[in-house]
């Protein structure tokens, strides 16, 4: 950063540097109020606020619920793909993306 200031301040509000960043309800609340759920495959998948925080909940033919806490957004514009954070550590992105401009879901 020191080192090539100029560089740095024309890359920090660039889509490559916004494409890999922290979930943040100020930007992307909208994508969870109100729910959306999307069927595909058998599995229902639901994104909702959940105690305030945005999760992604799959529910298997079986009526079988998992909920994924959702904390990271990969992308900018025109579509966000959300980050769950999966046992051992891993990240996965969803299925489903956002377009934050038509405020749909699709998959």
């Amino acid at each position: 950063m020191a080192c090539h200031e100029e560089v740095f301040t024309d890359w920090e509000h660039s889509h490559h540097a916004l494409a890999n960043r922290p979930l943040d309800l100020a930007l992307d609340k909208p994508a969870f109020s109100p729910p959306h759920e999307e069927m595909g495959e058998g599995i229902l998948t639901t994104l909702t606020l959940e105690n305030g925080k945005p999760v992604l909940i799959t529910t298997d033919l079986q009526g079988e619920s998992t909920t994924y806490t959702l904390d990271g957004v990969i992308a900018v514009t025109p579509l966000r793909q959300y980050l769950a954070r999966l046992p051992g550590g891993r990240w996965q992105a969803t299925s489903v993306a956002y377009d934050p401009h038509a405020k749909e879901w699709f998959e």
